[in-house]
């Protein structure tokens, strides 16, 4: 059963509705439309739809960007390049990166854990004629992390028991991960406007 409330990025709904927002970087406008918007938007919106319009090229040079820097390996890299073409067809590339070690230590390595990685790349290509106005968009969105972290709470009868930290009458938590299962996610979605 699909979602009541559709996101719709450009003209194409996006399916996961945890990714559908990377960043609001580079975005024109955003319009909430309540109430059922089959007409215009066709099923799953029965309760409405986030319509997210990007900003498009603008057929002259110009770009901006952003960068924001933090604890725990916080590195966030925002990026938009407009450049003319031709006298009827304007480019631009945008850039998203957004990433972080986590916010967990593994005590067994010493290496952090529930680390994020999204990288966004999109691309578009707008023809203006005196009759014809179409872009055209493509885009790739690649997120990687680590494993969720857990609590090892084992006690002395139990395999995972870990002599000082895992002890039952003590409060200390071991935070771990399962290796072989990482969070990866990749999906490329394109729209014609």
């Amino acid at each position: 059963m699909g979602t009541t409330v559709s996101v719709v990025v450009d003209g194409v709904p996006v399916g996961v509705n945890t990714s559908a927002l990377l960043s609001l970087f580079d975005i024109d406008h955003v319009e909430v439309l309540r109430g059922p918007q089959g007409t215009l938007f066709g099923a799953n919106t029965t309760g409405g739809v986030v319509n997210v319009l990007t900003k498009q090229p603008t057929g002259q040079y110009g770009g901006q960007a952003q960068v924001v820097a933090g604890n725990y390996g916080r590195l966030d890299v925002n990026a938009a390049l407009n450049f003319p073409i031709s006298d009827s067809l304007a480019g631009k590339v945008s850039v998203l990166h957004s990433g972080y070690d986590g916010f967990f230590k593994n005590v067994v390595n010493g290496e952090p854990l529930g680390r994020q990685d999204l990288t966004a790349l999109r691309g578009y290509l707008k023809y203006t004629s005196a009759a014809t106005n179409a872009t055209l968009i493509a885009e790739y969105d690649r997120s990687r992390g680590g494993s969720q972290t857990s609590k090892n709470i084992s006690d002395s009868t139990q395999a995972l028991f870990v002599h000082g930290l895992t002890d039952v009458n003590q409060l200390g938590f071991v935070r771990g991960q399962s290796l072989d299962q990482p969070i990866k996610t990749t999906a490329i979605p394109t729209a014609l406007r």
